[in-house]
């Protein structure tokens, strides 16, 4: 039917010009290009035909077969660039993907690294005052008691073990006294 072919002409026109619009591939708006002035030609030609009320050319046939060649073609070229951008997209997620954990592997190893250094710090020094600790606790008030200017748990460790260690002198001076006193008493 002519009305049928007509309308059809018409659509494909519209479709090949937004593909025209649309389409990423060079090779498909090269295929484009040449369908769509044979299609803008075939549907003047049919439709000169109906208002003329005369029957469509005979090589209107095979001027339609060659516009679906045009139209596979566009499609096959279309699928094929659709693919490639796919593998483009999956490759570059890829990639990311493993620059992402790579970052992370190395955020991690930074951050490993980083609390072995500080815990390695802070037990050595807590190991010190420690011992400085048992010696005060042993009598020993000539011990030197480090860290006392940091600023940090364990500098208010060190201020504390300083006053024990003032108190401790402080007590033994009193005790001394007191022994003095008593053996001057007992004379």
């Amino acid at each position: 039917d002519v009305d049928t072919l007509e309308y059809a002409l018409d659509d494909l026109v519209t479709d090949l010009e937004v593909v025209q619009e649309r389409s990423l591939s060079e090779d498909a708006q090269v295929i484009v290009a040449k369908a769509l002035p044979m299609a803008e030609a075939l549907l003047e030609s049919v439709v000169a035909s109906l208002e003329n009320e005369g029957p469509v050319s005979g090589d209107t046939a095979a001027e339609i077969e060659a516009l679906r060649d045009g139209v596979s073609q566009i499609v096959e070229v279309e699928a094929e660039y659709g693919y490639l951008i796919r593998e483009q997209i999956v490759a570059t997620t890829e990639t990311i993907t493993f620059g992402a954990t790579l970052l992370f592997g190395w955020v991690m190893a930074m951050i490993c690294v980083t609390a072995v250094a500080t815990g390695r710090r802070i037990v050595k020094r807590l190991k010190i005052i420690n011992a400085k600790m048992l010696g005060l606790a042993e009598g020993d008030l000539t011990i030197d008691i480090p860290f006392e200017q940091d600023r940090d748990e364990i500098g208010d460790m060190a201020r504390s073990l300083t006053v024990f260690k003032t108190n401790g002198k402080e007590q033994a001076r009193l005790q001394e006294e007191n022994a003095k006193r008593q053996e001057t008493l007992a004379e």
